[in-house]
């Protein structure tokens, strides 16, 4: 496994484009211009990860756009109706990943873009990290690679709080990955929310 570091990543758009370019370049599911697997992640609205992959999506290479609010799965689905291969889902991307029954439907995501507002700081983003790792170890066993992005905002707690949870993310991943762990910070769409962002692969 790897841990990329992309570090002048300022705002969102700009991370988008790292990951695309890090899956173009380095993975192995870009083939002849094409996704080569699935790819997943917590929808936009509208959703922008799918532009940039318009032309390139397949039966072999889908996108998942997932949002538990019924708005933006609409939004999308209106916006994007007359993109092939391409499903909007009214979820949780946790609920996804972790429930058995849906396994069959994700079986095939090679990418996966883990947005979530959940805080660095909360008891539960630990576990909330763990079931998501777990899902992309399995991954990696059943397609042969795997690419992890990792999105989590860095506020709540007084700033010796936030630290302590930082290095505790750190130390978490390090152990998977036998290997420093760097993040990128940027502000979401939201004026002064800091953003905590790293990618981690299997197999590239």
């Amino acid at each position: 496994m790897n841990a990329h570091d992309f570090s002048a990543c300022p705002k969102k758009q700009a991370t988008r484009d790292e990951t695309l370019r890090l899956v173009r370049e380095r993975s192995p599911f870009w083939q002849g211009g094409r996704l080569a697997c699935d790819w997943l992640e917590l929808a936009g609205a509208p959703d922008q990860t799918v532009k940039m992959l318009e032309g390139a999506l397949s039966e072999q290479g889908r996108y998942f756009g997932i949002s538990n609010e019924r708005p933006v799965v609409r939004m999308n689905k209106r916006v994007y109706k007359h993109l092939d291969h391409v499903e909007w889902i009214e979820d949780d991307v946790l609920t996804a990943v972790c429930a058995e029954k849906k396994r069959t439907r994700y079986q095939r995501v090679g990418v996966l873009v883990y947005d979530t507002e959940t805080s660095l700081a909360s008891r539960n983003f630990l576990r909330d990290l763990q079931y998501v790792l777990d899902f992309a170890e399995n991954q990696h066993r059943r397609m042969g690679a795997f690419l992890l992005v990792l999105n989590f905002v860095e506020r709540g707690r007084e700033a010796g709080v936030l630290k302590q949870h930082r290095q505790a993310y750190k130390q978490k991943l390090e152990t998977l990955t036998k290997r420093e762990v760097r993040f990128t910070r940027y502000k979401n769409k939201h004026p002064g929310v800091p953003m905590l962002l790293t990618r981690l692969s299997w197999g590239f």
